[in-house]
């Protein structure tokens, strides 16, 4: 004999019991209708109660994950506050996909994203997050992709960061377009993507980089199609003295000889506002006593002058005049950086060797002439050659 099958419905008792406490609370205010007694209604609501009951039980509610244990879909893993949860592709067993280019994603509570986001055979190039845009095939072909691979926008964080201890911390490389594009110009309120622009870019100045160049090799690699070869080694270094060193390209000789400084002439005051910088004289001896011929007369430049007429602390050569004036006869003026002796070995200025920057002979009043100088120490020096002279520095330019 078949037994009866029996059925709550939790929703239609819990509508009644409703109801009935309606038509009680008519009743109390004067409804000719008949009111239920109390066991009734008792009955009525513990059969809802069960059937909402036996409604809850109908759905299973997963597991948490255990620590350190691959995360089930829809599960969360809430064992402990910073526990790892990972979800893995065709196996159960932590960080041991089935397939030698599995995915996996690796997530932390306080961390957000980190970890093994894809495995090779080779663990030590795992690759921590790949982040690749599918093509217009939607296969991720990168040769038809135009979208974003990896998007990082913060507000006033770090919008993406990389860290290594002793290899690349970050690596940008393009076939044919930009390998890093900072910042965008804007033409009128409309995005040009054919003019770019310069966004801010921060280097830490290494102690060991200043006046020589860096002892380091040259390592980072550019790619370009206008280059033979279609790549070559390109880094810019900064020393903590604001300079910068440019790797050269033929990349040829010791390391630091694979470096030039890239130094700048300005023509605009120190002060950054884009002033015209004003030529000022620097010295004249003619205030004191007559310079006396084979003397080496020392200058100090950098710091020389005020407001838009200032060279700073850092330059490192100006550009001037130098005249001649107060001599009894025939000479010659020599101006070289501060440091140089005179004598004939190497390294050493030969006044009967080297060349002068200004020559002079008895009738001329005074004699000038324009010359480039280097400076040591922010100081230049100038040799009195044959007879006794005064001398004019002036100033026109710096480079810095």
């Amino acid at each position: 004999m078949a037994r009866k099958k029996a059925s709550v419905n939790a929703n239609g008792d819990l509508d009644q019991l409703r109801e009935l406490i309606e038509k009680d609370q008519d009743i109390a205010a004067g409804s000719s209708q008949a009111k239920p007694s109390r066991r009734g209604l008792l009955k009525i609501a513990g059969a809802a109660l069960a059937g909402a009951a036996g409604t809850m039980a109908l759905r299973a509610v997963p597991a948490a994950a255990l620590t350190g244990q691959p995360v089930l879909q829809g599960c969360l893993n809430i064992s402990t506050t910073d526990a790892d949860t990972e979800l893995l592709m065709g196996n159960t067993a932590p960080n041991t996909p089935s397939s030698a280019h599995g995915a996996a994603l690796l997530v932390r509570g306080g961390t957000g994203v980190k970890g093994a986001g894809y495995f090779v055979t080779d663990h030590t190039q795992e690759i921590g997050v790949l982040g690749q845009s599918k093509g217009s095939d939607g296969t991720g072909n990168l040769a038809t992709s135009t979208g974003t691979g990896v998007l990082g926008a913060s507000h006033a964080g770090v919008g993406v960061q990389g860290a290594s201890v002793s290899g690349v911390a970050g690596q940008f490389i393009s076939s044919t377009g930009y390998d890093a594009l900072l910042g965008q110009a804007i033409v009128g309120t409309v995005a040009d993507p054919n003019f770019h622009g310069s966004g801010r870019l921060a280097m830490v100045g290494r102690t060991d980089v200043g006046a020589s160049a860096p002892n380091i090799p040259v390592l980072f690699l550019t790619h370009s199609t206008l280059f033979a070869g279609g790549h070559f080694q390109h880094e810019l270094v900064r020393g903590n003295d604001g300079s910068i060193w440019a790797s050269t390209a033929s990349m040829v000789g010791t390391n630091q000889s694979r470096w030039k400084r890239v130094n700048a002439v300005r023509v605009d005051s120190s002060d950054g506002l884009g002033t015209n910088f004003k030529p000022f004289r620097v010295l004249d001896t003619r205030g004191g006593a007559i310079k006396a011929a084979g003397s080496l007369n020392v200058v100090t430049i950098a710091g020389a002058g005020t407001g838009l007429s200032h060279i700073p602390p850092d330059a490192i050569a100006v550009i001037g005049n130098l005249t001649a004036v107060g001599y009894g006869g025939p000479g010659f003026l020599a101006i070289m950086p501060q440091g140089i002796t005179v004598g004939t070995g190497a390294g050493q200025f030969n006044p009967n060797a080297d060349p002068s920057s200004v020559n002079f002979i008895v009738g001329q009043a005074a004699i000038a002439n324009s010359f480039t100088c280097g400076l040591h120490n922010g100081q230049l020096q100038v040799y009195v050659g044959d007879v006794a002279s005064h001398f004019i520095v002036d100033i026109t330019a710096y480079l810095q």
